[in-house]
């Protein structure tokens, strides 16, 4: 993850968002306030150039007694409830993508 993250100049997470980084992505400059997925099928490459997200995110949720979730929910006592996500990706094998905003 280090190696993703060299050179970058700005990376800021609220305590309350959810960042998923799937393949080769590398992060230049981030602010994310809710829920992104950055993602490179294998053999392309993602790069966030200025990326700024605000949305709903996945909020947690906790999970009552009655209520019939996965057993790994079930065990933390939460689960996600998926709102609102950012999806940046690159599916073109031996292309190099650029995200900004």
């Amino acid at each position: 993850m280090r190696r993703r993250l060299r050179g970058a100049s700005k990376i800021k997470l609220s305590s309350t968002s959810t960042l998923i980084v799937e393949g080769d992505v590398f992060i230049k400059h981030l602010e994310l306030d809710g829920a992104a997925v950055l993602r490179a099928v294998p053999g392309a490459k993602l790069v966030v150039e200025r990326l700024v997200v605000r949305n709903e995110g996945w909020p947690l949720k906790t999970v009552s007694n009655n209520e019939e979730v996965p057993a790994a929910s079930a065990m933390r006592g939460y689960r996600f409830e998926k709102k609102e996500t950012y999806i940046a990706e690159n599916t073109r094998v031996g292309t190099t993508q650029t995200v900004q905003n």
